[in-house]
């Protein structure tokens, strides 16, 4: 079947795409290299671009970065002065680049060899707005996988009420390939949620008629301490109250015990109490879309 998919692509003739590699930059001089490496073993020859932008890093980064621009012209570099937050680095990024498609990776992560050019493809033949790979296979170094998140559901989309029930959601990585067009219909990464952003993003895109699929058979690779906007406060108390409020300001789109549910918890998160956390929600159907 994906064969016959990929052979319609070819006959159809799909217009090119130009790809536009986005990297939010905070602290990542031990990997951004290997990230950015990555991207050149996709054979997307002259068809893409790699932007870059610094969130104010305190060690080498920008340095970094600047060197490989002198090596790679497809890499450019720009820089916050003060540090604003992974989404408001994304959204320069974006803003910065020339791409009718646009894939968010984030350093530290590492592409598969040659695995775009059949997301791409994926994309087209679905007439999807975004496109992700169906597995995030986790490695702290050298790629030896210590686990993996795998995206599955009936028909190789998700919709909403998938992502909320299911922890393994693309949604929460952010790492996938979509349309400029969506991401100006979702109105760009949201900065008010903190590390909650690709999962906010994602969610608008959705929200505001976007397809979401996945191409089964395939992955990226999410280097598990690399994510130093997460992992520098604690996890539970930073992502499930941004969690929370998110899925309150849109109301419109659960159902009233959903809403229920979630004025309650909120108000335990603020007043410090024993609150369930966003995982136990997913994995306990808290939360259900109309």
């Amino acid at each position: 079947m994906r064969f016959l998919l990929l052979l319609i692509v070819w006959v159809s003739g799909f217009a090119d795409h130009f790809v536009s590699f986005v990297i939010p930059c905070y602290n990542c001089e031990e990997w951004v290299e290997d990230t950015i490496e990555s991207i050149y073993e996709q054979n997307l020859e002259d068809s893409f671009e790699i932007i870059c932008t610094d969130d104010a890093s305190t060690d080498d980064t920008y340095n970094l970065l600047c060197a490989l621009s002198l090596i790679h012209p497809e890499v450019k570099v720009f820089r916050h002065t003060a540090n604003l937050g992974i989404s408001a680095a994304r959204n320069t990024s974006v803003r910065m680049s020339q791409g009718d498609l646009i894939f968010c990776l984030d350093p530290g992560n590492v592409l598969e060899a040659e695995s775009m050019e059949d997301l791409i493809e994926w994309l087209d033949i679905s007439q999807s707005d975004v496109a992700c790979f169906s597995q995030a296979r986790y490695f702290l170094d050298d790629l030896e996988e210590i686990g993996r998140a795998v995206y599955q559901t009936a028909d190789e989309q998700y919709r909403l009420q998938d992502v909320l029930q299911t922890v393994d959601s693309p949604l929460f990585s952010g790492n996938y390939l979509y349309t400029r067009e969506s991401f100006n219909r979702a109105g760009g990464y949201p900065t008010q949620y903190g590390v909650l952003d690709s999962f906010a993003f994602g969610f608008e895109q959705i929200a505001h008629g976007c397809k979401l699929t996945y191409l089964p058979e395939t992955f990226y690779w999410h280097r598990v301490d690399s994510d130093r906007y997460v992992f520098h406060e604690p996890l539970k108390s930073q992502v499930s109250g941004p969690f929370f409020q998110f899925l309150l300001d849109h109301r419109d789109l659960l159902r009233k015990r959903s809403i229920r549910w979630l004025e309650k918890e909120i108000k335990r998160v603020h007043k410090g109490k024993s609150f369930h956390d966003f995982t136990w929600a997913i994995l306990n159907y808290k939360l259900m879309a109309k």
